[in-house]
């Protein structure tokens, strides 16, 4: 684990040993209570990003519980309090170029040229679909309606194309009113940005806390910035 803020800190390894989810998610509540401890609360740790293998792409780490400040020892889920995001940028070797070309040109446009953000639907997922999201600098987002049986096929193409950012349903499927709707115009001023997605998917996230088991609309996002990696194992178990 990191704690990024004026300095990248290194906080706590498994000594080499891979280690159980819960064990993790232990270690993180624990992490989270001493910060707000030292005068940093929860609040003061604006994104958590979990580096993994292709494989915990879709593990539910904006559910995993915390405490909630305040009294009554109740939880909330961790993505409802902190933008919560997914990396994988071991898997990114073969199309660093992609990668790299992507992510830049999604910064020259500040996330907002019109052909930043493709939806992909299960007809598009082929075999060529990699190859094709790869083809160029756009797109640098995709939004994911497809249903659960293409999901992996669907993280294949992602990596494969060198895409940085991407928004689907865990488990599948297409939420209400679309995934499009969170680069809506009220996202902020002028044209939406991609890079607003982060703390849209929270507000995505806050709005269906409490509304039973995963929080109603269980959204992963992707968000692998090659430019702010740290080189240390992933979490592989």
């Amino acid at each position: 684990m990191w704690l990024r803020g004026e300095r990248t800190r290194h906080v706590w390894e498994s000594e080499g040993s891979p280690v159980p989810l819960a064990a993790v998610r232990a270690e993180l509540v624990r992490r989270l209570a001493e910060a707000a401890a030292g005068g940093r609360p929860h609040g003061g740790i604006g994104r958590i990003e979990f580096h993994v293998p292709y494989e915990l792409l879709e593990t539910d780490f904006d559910q995993w519980p915390v405490p909630r400040r305040g009294p009554g020892g109740r939880t909330r889920p961790l993505g409802a309090v902190h933008e919560v995001v997914v990396r994988c940028p071991q898997e990114r070797e073969d199309t660093r170029t992609e990668w790299l070309d992507k992510w830049r040109w999604l910064h020259v446009h500040d996330g907002r040229h019109p052909d930043a953000v493709r939806t992909v639907e299960d007809p598009d997922v082929t075999d060529a679909l990699g190859l094709r999201l790869g083809a160029a600098p756009a797109p640098a987002c995709v939004l994911g309606h497809v249903g659960g049986p293409r999901t992996a096929a669907l993280l294949d193409a992602l990596l494969e194309g060198g895409v940085p950012v991407a928004v689907w349903r865990r488990g599948g499927g297409t939420p209400a009113g679309g995934l499009p709707a969170l680069l809506a115009p009220d996202a902020g001023p002028g044209a939406p940005s991609v890079f607003a997605l982060p703390a849209r998917v929270r507000e995505v996230r806050r709005a269906a806390a409490g509304q039973g088991p995963e929080g109603g609309d269980p959204l992963v996002l992707l968000w692998d910035d090659p430019d702010d990696t740290v080189h240390l194992r992933s979490l592989a178990t």
